[in-house]
């Protein structure tokens, strides 16, 4: 079910799977800062209200380059109301070139301070069935 879509994002909300799916678009590029803040802020409220066990962040065409103050507050304010929320993974995609340089980087799972586990793939289908239950 398609929740939100602007130029710089599209947040769907799979229910069987209990997955919050978002795909970042090519203009994303032109977001500003605000624009990011506000499109995590929208996709909280997805979080808290819908419940996903998982997410699955398809950042192929993610071309946004937040500035440090922006990093810093969405360390601060998303991560902790994920765990509060009870996400338990995240799944990232990405592009095929930059996937090979992050596999060596984690080689194991990561698993956040406030509990939930990361991965990253190359595969859309390998994504989905690492979150599968």
């Amino acid at each position: 079910m398609r929740l939100f879509e602007n130029d710089f994002i599209q947040i769907d909300f799979w229910s069987q799977d209990k997955i919050l799916h978002y795909t970042w678009l090519p203009d994303s590029a032109k977001m500003t800062d605000a624009d990011f803040r506000h499109i995590l802020e929208q996709q909280m409220a997805f979080v808290l209200e819908h419940k996903p066990d998982n997410m699955l962040i398809d950042s192929r065409a993610f071309h946004f380059i937040m500035d440090e103050e922006t990093q810093k507050w969405a360390n601060r304010t998303m991560f902790p109301r994920y765990h509060e929320a009870s996400v338990q993974k995240f799944a990232f995609i990405l592009l095929p070139e930059l996937y090979e340089h992050v596999k060596e980087a984690y080689l194991y799972e990561d698993v956040s301070p406030e509990g939930f586990r990361t991965w990253y793939f190359d595969d859309p289908e390998a994504a989905r069935c690492w979150l599968a239950p």
